[in-house]
This record gives structure tokens, sequence and C-alpha cells, in this order.
């Protein structure tokens, strides 16, 4: 039913908030008029029933004509059938309602600082009085209607001669204890041809809590009814009192954007609905002016961030402050309004050269007597700290309330960035020096520490991540150390012949922002094939190592179980082919490499190859692969003079050398190469032993 009544009161009355937008002159005076610039109604609880009903209006100081001393506000209830007048005294100053004694508005974006007849200003006048309503009812309507005119404006009919009429409901029924929203400020207010403006002409509900939603309405006129908008030659409306494309009012908040382009007067009309639960319990109604001035006489006002002597590294302004800080402050060039500061920050963005953003935990400010800011502190949830004393950036946005920071004359903070260069980190980095295998059973990790402004209270652990490729995260941690001085850790559980492992040193801090992680380096990984086909060469490669640059690896052979490490070469590739020695025995094979500036050694796992005794081959390839092309029978050199004779199927003699060198390739005596197949060998020893055999040819 509340709704209905509504409805029907917005077709009667057209019910919207107007800011009437004027040009900077001299308004003329007519017969009976009051030059009434704005006006609204608001009321408060006061007891069962009674309700103190509040009343601004706002008078051109320009106009000499004296404000009337009370005013009547009708009450009335379709549902009840009831109705009644009430007469508001004025309380203003004297009370007498003459020129100046008004409470007068300051228009800071015009230099206005004084009530006179040669400018453009504004002063208040308040009547107020308690209401007793007869009976609970959910409609009651209060209005008042002014005896005086409106101001000039350039988009209502006839506008001169046109009254001010303004409402608000009550439900004394559902809600009766109710108070209704107050404005946060007069409906006075100046801008500027061509600028982007977030005006805020909302209320707060500070006594109920209760959800307010906004939107325009018509202007109303005598009796309550719609005033004409003009329509020709430039179409204006109550949703579009300045036919901008960008004229937009924000239900959730009441914040009005639009960007004017040109100096007119102007009508804004807003109406703010009062929900509870879900529930209409109450309407009020603001009609208000103000005045758009062409830019050449305006002195609008641009924010922006101001820094202080720090030189910048880029083209935004700059200002220093010291590191672990949770606290920044920001200074601007011209003042913020404090109600476009939100209290948890978010019309700013604050992020390190990395990309990630600090969280803001909120923000304070101090506000003078005109509700304005220079300087506003935002709380950091976690310090600033930037390794090697780096930057942070703060960026004006758009905070959750909608708008963004805005100055006095109404102006957005401009898109603007402000560098925080952080001084004085104290800084403690790692560098990963050195990852070698130790003995064939444990890997070694030597790393060196290097600090900065950085007490040693602020250290908390080593922790060594371990991996089986490089990663930024740690995928298992080997190991911890709580020394700070330490710089070497043996990881024991680690399967040194099994693959490599990737090792980062972690520095945790007292100041988590300040852990720093240490380069990836990865273990020397030595590996040969399982099955060496090859009787006479061993083959072998091993993983690259990063620990420094341009690494030569030397390769090391040890003979038995006892004998000494003997390198036998070096190279900067990352395979190798031995030739087998011809001693029968085990062999191990390990890879090195030196950084001989710095006393580093990484070396590599072990692997292990045997050349057994008396091995005589049963197969040969003499294709010239490299591979088994000769007969090759170890340890003949230790067994002095050896003749190699060499039969066919057929029992014919085709090979003879009483001189054997390990040198037959498949041939007969004039080199010709034989045919493939199975020979019969017989090796006659210089002490008298013989060994015979079979010996098949491929190619």
């Amino acid at each position: 039913m509340i709704l209905h009544i509504a409805n029907t009161l917005l077709k009667k009355f057209t019910i919207r908030i107007c800011c009437l937008l004027i040009t900077v002159f001299c308004l003329p005076s007519s017969g009976f008029t009051y030059h009434i610039a704005a006006l609204n109604i608001t009321y408060r609880y006061a007891g069962p029933n009674r309700y103190i009903i509040t009343v601004k209006m706002y008078r051109d100081c320009q106009s000499i004509n004296i404000m009337t001393t009370d005013i009547d506000v009708q009450y009335k209830s379709d549902s009840c059938g009831l109705s009644g007048i009430i007469k508001l005294p004025l309380v203003t100053g004297d009370k007498t309602g003459n020129p100046g004694t008004g409470n007068f508005i300051s228009l800071p974006c015009l230099g206005v600082t004084s009530c006179n007849t040669s400018q453009y200003g504004v002063e208040e006048f308040e009547y107020e009085d308690t209401l007793q309503l007869p009976a609970s009812c959910p409609d009651w309507i209060i209005s008042h209607e002014t005896p005086g005119k409106r101001n000039y404006n350039d988009i209502l009919v006839n506008s001169q001669n046109q009254n001010i009429f303004v409402w608000a409901m009550i439900d004394n029924l559902n809600a009766p204890q109710n108070s209704s929203p107050l404005f946060d400020k007069p409906p006075v207010a100046i801008f500027c041809v061509g600028f982007e403006y977030f005006f805020n002409q909302g209320a707060s509900e500070l006594i109920d809590g209760d959800s307010l939603v906004y939107a325009l309405s018509p202007a109303q006129g005598a009796n309550g009814d719609t005033i004409p908008y003009i329509t020709s030659p430039v179409f204006y409306s109550y949703d579009n009192p300045l036919n901008v494309t960008d004229f937009y009012l924000d239900p959730i908040n009441g914040i009005i954007h639009f960007t004017p382009d040109k100096a007119m007067v102007s009508v804004f009309c807003i109406i703010i609905y009062e929900y509870r639960n879900g529930q209409l319990i109450g309407i009020i109604k603001t009609d208000m002016q103000s005045v758009v001035s062409a830019s050449n006489n305006c002195s609008a006002d641009t924010l922006a961030f101001i820094g202080d002597t720090t030189q910048p590294t880029g083209n935004n302004p700059a200002k220093s402050d010291s590191c672990l800080t949770t606290q920044i402050m920001i200074l601007f060039n011209s003042s913020v309004k404090c109600e476009s500061v939100t209290n948890d920050g978010s019309e700013f963005l604050i992020f390190g050269t990395d990309g990630d953003t600090i969280a803001i935990d909120s923000v304070t400010y101090s506000c003078d007597t005109l509700g304005l800011t220079d300087t506003i502190f935002i709380h950091l949830s976690e310090p600033m700290a930037v390794i090697l004393n780096g930057s942070y950036y703060v960026i004006g946005k758009k905070g959750n309330d909608g708008d963004p920071l805005m100055s006095a004359c109404d102006r957005p903070l401009a898109k603007d960035t402000l560098e925080i260069r952080v001084r004085d980190c104290p800084i403690a980095t790692v560098d990963l020096r050195n990852v070698t295998v130790t003995d064939n059973q444990k890997i070694a990790i030597q790393w060196v520490t290097s600090k900065m402004n950085f007490p040693d209270t602020f250290f908390v652990k080593y922790e060594f991540c371990r991996s089986p490729v490089p990663v930024d995260e740690c995928d298992f941690v080997a190991g911890t150390s709580l020394n700070f001085s330490d710089s070497i850790f043996n990881d024991l559980t680690a399967d040194v012949a099994l693959q490599p492992y990737n090792y980062t040193v972690k520095l945790y801090q007292e100041i988590s922002l300040l852990d720093t992680l240490s380069d990836s380096i990865q273990s020397i990984f030595l590996s040969a094939d399982s099955y060496q086909a090859d009787t006479q060469k061993f083959s072998f490669a091993w993983t690259p190592y990063w620990g420094w640059q341009n690494p030569v690896y030397t390769i090391f052979e040890k003979t038995g179980d006892d004998g000494a490490w003997k390198a036998i070469d070096s190279t900067s590739l990352l395979f190798y082919v031995r030739t087998k020695p011809l001693l029968a025995q085990n062999y191990r094979i390990k890879v090195e490499t030196h950084d001989y500036a710095n006393r580093l050694t990484s070396e590599s796992n072990w692997v292990k190859y045997s050349v057994n005794i008396w091995q005589v081959p049963n197969v040969i390839t003499p294709n010239g692969d490299g591979v088994n092309d000769r007969f090759f029978v170890n340890e003949i050199l230790l067994r002095g003079k050896t003749r190699l004779i060499v039969y066919n199927r057929w029992g014919f003699k085709v090979f003879d050398d009483d001189n054997y060198n390990n040198n037959w390739k498949g041939t007969k005596w004039n080199g010709v190469d034989l045919e493939e197949g199975t020979y019969f060998y017989v090796l006659d020893f210089a002490d008298g032993t013989a060994q015979n055999g079979f010996v098949l040819i491929l190619r």
C-alpha cells in the first residue's frame, strides 16, 4: 500500500532531488520572491506519535528579501482520512529572517566567503518544531510549499515564477520510532564546464541503520504539481537535467556522476527511500541548485598526489619512507572531501615492482570545519619491505562506495601514481655457491649470507629445499638450521645414485616479507649404460652444472677399492668414452668441476665397471663403427709374446700372426676381409700355454 501511495505521489508531485546549477551572475529580483535556491525536509522521532519536523530553506544572498519567520507544514494520511497544518518557527540566527542572518554556506570553488549582494552565495534558514500525529498510520505525508519563488534556472519552464514543493513520508504504524535519514551536506555546489564530477548529495542513516535507495525525481511546484521541463531547443528532463551522455545517479550511495559541457542553471531533485527488512518505512526529498561556471571563470581544483624531495625513478611524484613501516602518509595538492574517503582505504591500490599488492587495513585522517583534509594516513596489513631498497606505488581508484577521492569542488583524484621509495631496509640475502656429491654417499651444499642493516635477532632459520627439477616453491625440505653463521649443510637422505637434485636455501626472518630464497643449483649426476656391448670401451654421461659459468669437467678413475683417484682427461662436453685398461680389475669413474677462484669443487656420484680376467671375445663386428671392430684379448700384453692362428670351417688356415697385438679385424694375411661366419682361433702364449675357441664375424 505504501509503495502505491508513493507512486501516486510521484505521479502527482514528481518526486526527485534537484540540484540547480547556476551560472555566476546576479540573479534578478521580482516582487514577491525569496530567490530560493534549495529546500529539503527531514524528521526525527521524539516520542509516541511525536516527530521533530525540520525544513531547511536556502536563499540566494543576492536577494534583499526578508525570510518569513514561520512556515506552514501540512500533514495528511489518506488511509486514516486525517490531515492538518502545523507552523514551524524560524530557529536560525536572530530569527528575523533578514539577509545575512542565516547560516552562510561556504563555496570554496568560487572563493565566496561571505553573504552579500555583489556575488553569488547561499545562506541556510532552518524551521523546526514538534508535530504530534493524531493516529498511527502507514502513509503520513509531511509537505511544505515555499511562499517565495525559485531562483532562475535553465531547465524549468517559467522557473522564476515557480514555488518549490518538498515532502516526506512517515510510517508510524509499522515503524513508529523511525527517524528519517539526514542529508550529509547542504544542497549547494559549484561545478565547472568540461570537468568530470562525482557529486555526493547523499544522506546518512546513523540512528536506525536502515537501507537507503536513491532516485531522481521531477521538480514540484504549487500544490505539489510537477513543473514542466524545457524541451526545446535543448531537451531537459528530471533524470538528465544537464543533457549530457554520462549523467548517472548511483541508487546505492546517491553519488551523481557527470561532466557538464556548458555553463547553465539546472535543477536536481533526489528522493531517498528508506527500507527496513525489505519494507518501505520512510521517504524524504531534497530540491537543490548549484552553479556550472565556464572554465575561464572557474577556480575548480585538480586533485593529485604530491611527493617530497625524493628523486623519482620515473615520471610520477615520489616520496621516501622507512622500510618495515605499516603507515604511509599521503599528501595532496588540494583538499580532499572527507565524505569521499572510505575507512577501508579502498580508494587506494598499493603494489611493488614485482606486481604483488599490499593489503590495506584502514585509513585515518582529520577533517577541518569544512569537512576537508589534505593528508590521509594509509595503514597497511603488513609492513613495506623491498629487497635491495626498491619502490612501491600508490594508485588512486574508485572505492567500495563507488566514487574516487574528491576535491572540495567535487573533482575526482586524477589518474595519478605516487612512488614510495623504501629506504634502509634490513637486508639479508643468500648466495648458494656450490652443490656437490661427497664420497658417493651424501650431498653437501654451501652458501654465503650477506647482510646490511640486518640485526641477527631478525634471523629465524635456514630451510634447505630439494627437488628433482628447478622450481620456485620448495618440493621437499631436506633440513633446517637455526644457526645464522652456518654455511654448509649435508643432505644424508638423498640417493645420489638415483638422480640429480636441485637445491635452494631459504632464509626465514622475523618479517615474513623479507624472507629470501637463493638461486637453484643442481648436483652432477653421472650415469652409464647398464650393458656395455663393447668390451674395449666404456661410455658415460653427466648432467650439466651451473654453480659457476663455463665449467670444465675432469674425469677421474680409481682402480680397485683402495686405489687412488687419478685424472684421466678433461672436457667441456657432457659425455666421455673410456678405453678400458688391459688389467682385469674393478674400476670407478667420477666427474669433477672446479671454481679455482673461490676454491670450490663439485663432484658427481660414482659409476663402476669391470674388466674380467682372460676376457676373449666370441663375436667381432669389423664394420668401422669403432665398437668391437677388433679381436681384443685383455691382459695379452701381460702374457708376453702371443701367436694368433685363425682357421675357417674347413680347417684351412686363413690368418696367422706370431706377435699378435690385438689388431686382427677379421681379415686374411693380405688384409682382404673374410666372409661373415664362424671361425676357429688358437692363442699360443709365451709360457707354453694355449687357448682356443670359436669367434663369429658379423659386419
